[in-house]
Parts: structure tokens; sequence; C-alpha cells
């Protein structure tokens, strides 16, 4: 049997579920009782500081599309084996993408006008006059942390869920069960 608890903050949720995991347990007739947890993932932010972009002639496009394709992996083209296709994706080795220090040192291509002049000239800038090229790290420009949150988000029309799984014990009264639930809840 299980219990839907709908909302939309995943650390109320988790919360309120293993709050009613603890009452749950003291019904009678409850065999077990279990409240999914959502907490123990880490997820990577890298958030760009427009300020430091502009001093360098950069956009936030850039350093997005520096994210995508060297540490995320970028679509370059298409394998055919028979009938099958199979995209094929170029990123950095994982020893320059597995860590934050490594993803700081990430490099964007700086040139005269953006990205646009420093891909026309080979990834190293114009070199015309007045003009800067070369490449800035990604922790120049951007924060780069790790920061906790839910490792698997549910939703059902439109809001988040949450699992309460219940097992009674043999031969219980499933109505009587839930209704000793629902006045101990």
């Amino acid at each position: 049997m299980g219990i839907k608890i709908y909302g939309a903050d995943p650390v109320i949720l988790q919360e309120t579920g293993q709050k009613l995991e603890e009452v749950l347990k003291t019904v009678e007739g409850t065999r077990s009782v279990y409240a999914e947890r959502t907490d123990g993932g880490y997820y990577l932010y890298i958030e760009p500081d427009r300020f430091k972009l502009a001093r360098h002639g950069l956009t936030v496009e850039d350093v997005n599309m520096v994210i995508e394709s060297a540490i995320g992996g970028m679509p370059v083209t298409r394998t055919v084996e028979g009938r099958e296709r199979y995209p094929v994706a170029v990123r950095y080795k994982k020893s320059f993408r597995s860590d934050i220090e490594s993803i700081k040192s990430v490099l964007i291509p700086v040139g005269m006008n953006g990205s646009a002049d420093t891909q026309a000239s080979g990834g190293m800038g114009s070199g015309e006059a007045g003009g800067r090229s070369g490449y800035v790290p990604l922790g120049e420009v951007a924060e780069v942390y790790m920061k906790p949150g839910p490792d698997m988000l549910k939703n059902e029309n439109g809001l988040l869920v949450s699992y309460i799984y219940v097992d009674t014990d043999t031969g219980v009264d499933v109505g009587r069960y839930v209704e000793r639930a629902m006045k101990a809840v």
C-alpha cells in the first residue's frame, strides 16, 4: 500500500514523508514503512559573471557553448552502421572535467569581437590592432561550485510527488488499517 505526498518543495516533501513514516510505524498492523528519500544528489553550478565576461568581450552564450561542447559533449557528426545511425559527440577527456578545479581551468576562446571572431580565425582571435585574443579560464569569468540537492524528482500534474510505501502484517484488514492510519496521521 502507499501514500502520495504532493508539493512544490522537495525538502518539505522529504521532511513530511519522514514524519509520516515515524507515525505510521506506530500504527497497529504495520510490518514496515519507508518514505522515499530525495536528497543525496550533488549538482554542478556554473554561474557566469556578466561584468567579468564583458571585460573579455565575451557573452553568456560564449560560456554556454564552451560548457556544452567541452564538458557536456556536443554532437559533431553521425555514424551510419547499416540501417542504424549513432551521434558522435566530442568533449574533454574525463580527467579534464571530473573535478571543480579542472572545470575552472576549461578555456574559453577570446577574440576581438567575442566567439564569432575567434571561431573565424581558428580559435586564437583575429590579432587585429587593438583586439585581444587568446583564452580565459572559465573560473575567471564564472563561479563554479557543487551544491547538494535531490537525486531524483518525480512529478504528477505539475506538482512534485513523493511516495511512502507501507507493508502490513499478514491477515490485516486493509480498510481498518487505513482508518487507524488516517486517525494516527
